[in-house]
């Protein structure tokens, strides 16, 4: 199969489970509320960790690709905690590997996200004390690959939790439960 084809295959597959989980409203009002407190967190995090910070602090020196980069990871962290959310009320078990995308996910939106908000060398060494100053110095040049690096794993994640949904994963198949009644 050519990479063409196999882009439309994806998409396709992406499309299918967005319509399958939007299907019912409550997973619109998970996604907003997800994405909502996601954004907050990212926001919320730098601010209650580097002393003397506030929001306007924040915000008068965050540019503006920082915001938007934290906007893209709070709605596709938001719609990958939808996608979860109607996987795991499907299946109504939580398996350990269906998880784990999602956990290693939000972990890499969280660094990438505080990468991109915290734009001074003095907030970085603040929030990532547990590796040194010196070393997130160093880290401060490669923002841009981490903040790639961030952006592929919630793809990943997102992909391969709507390749579930979309029933075209052959390892995780989805057996809807009979109400008894």
């Amino acid at each position: 199969m050519g990479w063409k084809k196999r882009i439309k295959t994806y998409r396709d597959t992406f499309r299918l489970a967005l319509q399958n989980v939007f299907a019912v409203p409550v997973y619109r009002v998970v996604f907003a509320v997800f994405s909502l407190l996601m954004f907050l967190f990212l926001v919320a995090v730098p601010i209650l960790a580097t002393p003397g910070n506030t929001v306007v602090l924040l915000w008068n020196e965050t540019p503006w690709w920082g915001v938007v980069i934290l906007v893209f990871l709070a709605l596709g962290m938001g719609l990958l905690g939808a996608m979860q959310v109607y996987v795991f009320r499907l299946k109504r078990t939580f398996a350990l590997k269906e998880g784990t995308g999602g956990i290693v996910a939000f972990f890499s939106s969280v660094v990438t996200g505080l990468f991109s908000v915290s734009s001074c060398a003095s907030c970085l060494g603040t929030l990532f004390t547990f590796i040194g100053f010196g070393t997130m110095v160093r880290l401060i040049a490669y923002r841009w690959y981490i903040t790639l690096g961030g952006f592929l794993m919630v793809l990943l994640s997102l992909g391969l939790t709507a390749q579930t949904i979309s029933g075209k994963c052959n390892t995780c198949i989805i057996e809807k439960k009979r109400n008894k009644r």
